[in-house]
């Protein structure tokens, strides 16, 4: 975790991609979120005719919004500050900064959860690569990206 951390605090993107999985995170994320979607469109799809709509509009913002979250400056504000959506620069340098509590799973693998203050956050998880460690998981609270 202190070395994902120093790579996202110099923006060294070959030492992030070493350190992050990014399209096993990213494909990770757009599943749960796309289940959440999928979710609210079902308990919508009795008293409203255009949920199957919202549903495909839904889908599609998806994809694009976690390619924008995952990504290094994503990262960066996940990192830095234990949240998951996306923020203006101004309000990610307002945050405070997240301590993280790390939860060992064996020797091979490894959760981090940042100790907020402000509900629910994402939990990352890390496995053994080589001598190293590699973010291969980022885990979404149970209410949702736009809610911690």
């Amino acid at each position: 975790m202190r070395d994902l951390k120093e790579a996202v605090r110099e923006g060294d993107r070959d030492d992030l991609a070493e350190k992050v999985d990014f399209p096993a995170v990213r494909e990770s994320i757009k599943s749960q979120a796309k289940a959440v979607v999928m979710a609210e469109v079902a308990k919508q799809q009795d008293s409203n005719p255009f949920a199957a709509l919202g549903s495909m509009v839904g889908m599609a913002m998806v994809d694009h919004l976690v390619d924008g979250i995952v990504s290094a400056d994503g990262l960066r504000a996940m990192i830095n500050k234990g949240k998951i959506r996306p923020q203006a620069d101004a309000e990610v340098s307002a945050a405070p900064e997240a301590k993280w509590t790390i939860t060992h799973k064996g020797i091979g693998r490894f959760t981090a959860r940042p100790e907020t203050a402000g509900g629910p956050a994402p939990e990352l998880v890390f496995k053994r690569d080589d001598l190293g460690w590699k973010l291969v998981d980022v885990v979404l609270p149970a209410a949702g990206v736009g809610e911690n």
